[in-house]
């Protein structure tokens, strides 16, 4: 019974996934303050070579505006010793 066919005649396999269960991404433009924070994560996983820090801090700067990513670079600045074209080479690698 679990595979009859279906109205178009094709099986419904066990493993696919219920249409509800679809994992969706909704761009919402974060705020200043979590793009400053995000490229802080960012810069800080790459310096201790934390994948997962880094893909953290990317996941938010995905969405964030360009203008808010160049905002957040003398933010970074200020709170770790780095300089822009260090934090730009490490967003280009």
């Amino acid at each position: 019974m679990r595979n009859r066919p279906r109205a178009f005649g094709a099986p419904r396999c066990h493993l696919a996934p219920a249409p509800f269960m679809i994992n969706r991404e909704y761009p919402i433009t974060p705020t200043q303050q979590a793009a400053n924070g995000a490229l802080d994560l960012f810069v800080d996983g790459f310096r201790q070579n934390n994948l997962r820090q880094m893909l953290i801090g990317l996941a938010v700067l995905r969405s964030a505006t360009e203008a808010q990513v160049l905002a957040a670079i003398p933010f970074v600045q200020a709170t770790q010793s780095v300089s822009a074209t260090e934090i730009q080479a490490m967003l280009t690698a």
